[in-house]
This record gives structure tokens, sequence and C-alpha cells, in this order.
């Protein structure tokens, strides 16, 4: 997910759940890794019912099925227009400045990690 080394921890009898860096409330998330095991790790994270969670960044102020919603949908996005722009032929330099802007206002520190986030997704899809 977030790197390759990711660590949850779940209180099964009171159904707490700290993410450490595989969820992010309001901060854009970081992708250190696989985006295609991140939004597959999301999608398991969304199968398990909890009753309060702990952010890896951000506060919890927002349900735990809109936190993973808001996340899944960045990192989908990413992928699709990544896969997309690698397929026309764009270059890398222009992919970073076109690939997903459109959440620009959805996430806090945008500006300092998403070229990062396009770059990390580049090199692993353009392989596929």
């Amino acid at each position: 997910a977030h790197t390759d080394h990711d660590l949850t921890v779940f209180d099964l009898k009171e159904k707490v759940m700290w993410t450490g860096d595989i969820l992010f409330v309001d901060h854009i998330p970081i992708l250190d890794s696989n985006i295609k095991g991140f939004i597959s790790v999301l999608a398991e994270l969304g199968n398990i019912k909890v009753k309060f969670y702990v952010p890896g960044h951000g506060a919890a102020r927002i349900t735990w099925d809109t936190a993973i919603r808001r996340q899944k949908r960045y990192l989908t996005q990413i992928l699709v227009e990544t896969r997309q722009a690698i397929k026309e032929g764009m270059r890398l330099m222009d992919a970073v400045h076109t690939i997903g802007w459109k959440e620009k206002k959805n996430w806090v520190n945008f500006e300092n990690y998403h070229r990062r986030n396009v770059t990390t997704a580049w090199t692993e899809l353009e392989w596929e």
C-alpha cells in the first residue's frame, strides 16, 4: 500500500483501527510503493466494520467509509489517467502537470506530494 512494510492494528473487541500510513484524512495520500496494491488494500479495509479509526495523517473527522472512498477515488483517478497518458505516449514531465489535478481542492499539501504520486504511479504502470 503506502510502502512495502505498512503496519495497521485492529482491536477486535472494541472495533478500533489504527491505520498507520495507509489512510490519510485531509492530507493528500503519499504513494511510496505500489498504486494497485494501495487501492487493493483500501478495498479490503472498506470491508472491515469499525467503530472508530485513527488515520496515519489527519483527524478522524469523517466516517470510515467516507475516508476510504475519498482516498480510493484519488488513487483510482491517478491510476486511470496515468494508464491513459502512457497509452497516448504522453511524456512523464507533461503528465505530472495534468494527471489528477481535479483533486487539488480536496487535499492539504497537494502541491507538495501530488506530482511525486503521479511519478511513482507512472514508474509502476509503464511496465504493464
